[in-house]
C-alpha cells in the first residue's frame, strides 16, 4: 500500500477496489480499517459491498468497524441500514448509537 504512504488515496482506492473484484475482501477490509486516517475509504469499501448486493457483508463490515473505533463506521452501519429499507434503525443509530448486540441504542 505505497500508494497511500506516498499520499496518493486514488491509487489507493483503486487497489481497494481491485482487490475487492478479486475476491480478496478480508485483504481490503484490513487495509481499510488499518487506515483511520482517511476516514471515508470504508465507505467507498462498504459501498462496494451494497452495489455488489452483500448487505450481509457490508453489515458486518460495518459493524466490524464500529467494534474497532473506526471515526466514520456508526455513520456507515446507518448508511447500511438505510439501504436495507430500515430507516428508522439508521435515524436511531446516526442519533444514539449501539448497544452491544448491534442494535440501536435506545434515547437516553
Amino acid at each position: 500500500m505505497s500508494a497511500a504512504r506516498e499520499g496518493d488515496i486514488e491509487g489507493l482506492e483503486e487497489a481497494l477496489r481491485l482487490l475487492e473484484e478479486a475476491g480478496q475482501q478480508e485483504r481490503a477490509e484490513g487495509i481499510t480499517i488499518s487506515y483511520t486516517s482517511i476516514p471515508y475509504l470504508l465507505g467507498d469499501l462498504v459501498q462496494m459491498r451494497v452495489r455488489a448486493g452483500d448487505q450481509a457483508g457490508a453489515e458486518q463490515l460495518a459493524r466490524g468497524a464500529v467494534n474497532g473505533g473506526h471515526p466514520d463506521a456508526l455513520y456507515e452501519l446507518a448508511r447500511v441500514r438505510e439501504s436495507a429499507g430500515r430507516p428508522d434503525e439508521a435515524k436511531a443509530i446516526r442519533r444514539y448509537g449501539l448497544t452491544a448486540d448491534g442494535s440501536p441504542s435506545a434515547p437516553w
